[in-house]
């Protein structure tokens, strides 16, 4: 790299200059993980959209009902338990 010529050593630095050169390459090395995790995501999400647009994906194979259960509440959820303590709702 040519701008290493420009860098002073490290063990030249004072100890402000070493804390400024640390930082530097914490941020540098953050904004790669960053893209670097943005563009797996991007990759997943295109990879997915394409599979689901063309309606078929090796790995996932067809639904199928195991059991089909009237529920004890109507549709609309009445008399439905929540999750926080048994406590019955509205």
């Amino acid at each position: 790299m040519s701008d290493d010529r420009n860098r002073p050593r490290f063990d030249k630095l004072n100890w402000l200059g070493r804390a400024a050169a640390l930082g530097g390459q914490a941020v540098r090395l953050t904004a790669r993980a960053l893209d670097e995790g943005a563009r797996r995501a991007a990759n997943t999400l295109a990879d997915a959209e394409q599979a689901f647009r063309e309606g078929r994906d090796p790995n996932v194979e067809d639904a199928k009902i195991l059991e089909e259960r009237d529920r004890e509440d109507g549709p609309d959820g009445a008399g439905r338990q929540t999750a926080d303590r048994g406590r019955r709702t509205a």
